[in-house]
């Protein structure tokens, strides 16, 4: 998943676990949306790359077993496209 210059993602995280203080560590990555079970959903901040984040996830010694992207809505996209030019 490439990200153009001020970009944001938002993914859904499917981990083996979650250990306790993982949802404060991803701040650095982003906004943790919503915890379901195992799963995370996070809005990556601007400048950051989803692959980077699955080899962070891996490197903490955790099992990432799936990353899946969310399609933004028509707002969203609006949002962003305006905020991009906005800003």
């Amino acid at each position: 998943m490439d990200l153009r210059a001020g970009e944001t993602a938002t993914l859904v995280l499917q981990l083996g676990r979650i250990p306790p203080g993982l949802e404060a560590d991803l701040q650095h990555w982003g906004d943790v949306l919503a915890r379901a079970d195992n799963r995370l959903t996070l809005r990556l901040a601007p400048g950051r790359r989803p692959a980077d984040l699955a080899r962070w996830i891996v490197g903490q010694g955790l099992d990432l077993e799936a990353m899946i992207p969310q399609r933004l809505s028509l707002e969203e996209m609006f949002l962003q496209i305006v905020g991009m030019e906005m800003g």
